[in-house]
Parts: C-alpha cells; structure tokens; sequence
C-alpha cells in the first residue's frame, strides 16, 4: 500500500513540473507567433500546473491514516481534487469557445510559424510520455486523481495536433482562421471530459454504488459456503479514491456456534480481499429465520 500511494505522489509531482515547464515554453512562443490556439495551449498547461499541485496536496491528504476526526480515511480527498479539474475543464472549454469566436470576427495574421511548429511537436512528445504514466498509475492504483490528469493530457494531444495541422495549413494556404476553426473541437472535447470526470467525482462524494459486478462476485464467495450461509441482504457498498467499502448481513444456520460463526465471517473477508483487492469488508451474521431488515436499506 505505501508503495502505491508513493508511487501516485511521484507521478503527479512529474505531472506538476512538466506543466510548468511546458505552460511557460507555449506561453512565450505564443506570445511571439501570435497565435490563439498556442496561447490557448499555454494556458491550459497553466492549469494543468495548478489543477496537478491541488491533485498532488489531495493525494498527500487522502494517504494519511485514519484518525479519530476521520475514522475511515482521507482518501475522499481525491474526489474533491478531481472536481476541482473537472471545473476548470469546463471553464478552459469556455474561454477557448469564445476566444474562437472572437478570432473569426477578427482575423490575426500570425509569424514565425516554424518555431511554433517545432514547440508544438515537442510537446506531443512530452504529453504523450507523461499521459501514458498517469493511465497505467492510475490503472494500478485505482486513483480518480490521476485518471482525471490522464484524460487532460490526452485531451492535450490532440489539440497539439490540431494546432500542428492548423500552422501547417496557414503556412501553406495563407487562411489565419484555420487557427480558431482548430481551436474549437478541442474546446468541445474538453468541456465533455470534464462534465465526466464531475460526474464521477460526484458519484463519488456521495457514496453512489459500485458496480454490479462487485456484488456478483461477493455472491459467488458466499455461495462456496453453503449450507452454513444461507445468503445475504442488505447490501451496500462504496468507493473512496483507490479503496473500496463493502458491508452486506449474512444469513447462517441456527445452530452454529459464535466461534464457528466468527470463522466463517473471517474466511469470507479474506477470499473478497484476495479477489477484489484494496476492499474494506464489514459483515453483520443473521441467525437464519431473521429476515431482511429493511430499516438498514
């Protein structure tokens, strides 16, 4: 677990300094050439660096043990950083909409159309480099953080492609407005992941269901047990960051003993954690003929 959770530090804290780096190296490019779409460029890395120093503060807090303030953990803490992305995703998506428009009511004539070239491929490299580092930590880890910053850097992508094709285009057509008319898929693209990646947070925050497949298998466990268990109600379950809670009432038979009972409950734990991995387990045994409760659904 400790290696996970540094594992997750490191690569958001590679994430904050490239997006430093490369906000500042578009920035002033952009500044030269004149161009929209690398101005655009520079400031969505300008939020990369600042949505990525919140995510990496949120994974530093969401991995600190629990404490008598927060008895089951901090990880929520990564929930809120990627609704915090989310949201300046969708403003980035904004402003790059209306700047797009405007351009078109206002053509610009841009210059030094092969250093912005260059700076561009540059950036697909780097980009393409760090988003494939975040997708496979988060793929590992399970952290919403870093899938949120995975999408953003894949988004980047491909509007650094756009921009490349938009500056090949001027250059060769003379047409300044292929700079907006890129500009605006990308624009659209961004405000769609970021209304998702909300979504996900939300659901989240306020504890939403896994998915079906979690209970199926939890199922599955219980069933090897019979006829000691006689099945399960009460279901619940939830997600927060990498860790998953879990807690169902289990019906077992009338005559077994609080020691074997406790043997049982003990076993099931175990197999869900081996099958399902980082999973907080709570079983609640019901002695059979004690039906389901419905003041606990």
């Amino acid at each position: 677990m400790k290696f996970l959770q540094e594992k997750k530090q490191r690569e958001e804290l590679i994430a904050v300094s490239v997006s430093l780096v490369l906000a500042l190296l578009k920035g002033s490019i952009a500044i030269w050439t004149g161009a929209l779409s690398l101005l655009a460029s520079a400031l969505d890395s300008l939020m990369d660096f600042l949505v990525s120093s919140v995510n990496l503060f949120a994974l530093v807090v969401s991995h600190k043990e629990a404490d008598l303030d927060h008895s089951f953990g901090h990880e929520k803490a990564e929930a809120l950083g990627g609704f915090f992305q989310s949201f300046i995703l969708v403003l980035t998506a904004i402003f790059l909409i209306y700047s797009s428009i405007q351009r078109f009511h206002h053509p610009f004539e841009l210059n030094h159309l092969d250093v912005g070239i260059g700076v561009i491929v540059f950036s697909i490299f780097v980009s393409f480099w760090i988003s494939y580092r975040l997708k496979k930590t988060a793929r590992q880890t399970g952290s919403l953080v870093l899938k949120s910053d995975a999408i953003h850097y894949a988004v980047d992508l491909y509007s650094y492609v756009a921009i490349l094709m938009a500056f090949i285009l001027i250059k060769f057509t003379g047409w300044p407005l292929w700079d907006p008319l890129m500009t605006l898929p990308i624009a659209l693209y961004l405000g769609v992941q970021g209304f998702s990646v909300g979504k996900e947070a939300i659901d989240e925050l306020m504890d939403r269901e896994t998915s079906p497949e979690i209970r199926q298998k939890v199922h599955e466990i219980i069933l090897k047990h019979e006829p000691q268990v006689l099945g399960m109600h009460n279901f619940k379950s939830r997600r927060a960051g990498g860790k998953r809670f879990i807690q169902f009432h289990l019906e077992m038979k009338l005559h077994l003993s609080f020691e074997h009972v406790h043997e049982i409950t003990e076993g099931i734990v175990k197999e869900i954690r081996q099958t399902l991995g980082n999973v907080h387990v709570i079983i609640h045994p019901d002695p059979e003929g004690h039906g389901e409760d419905e003041s606990d659904l």
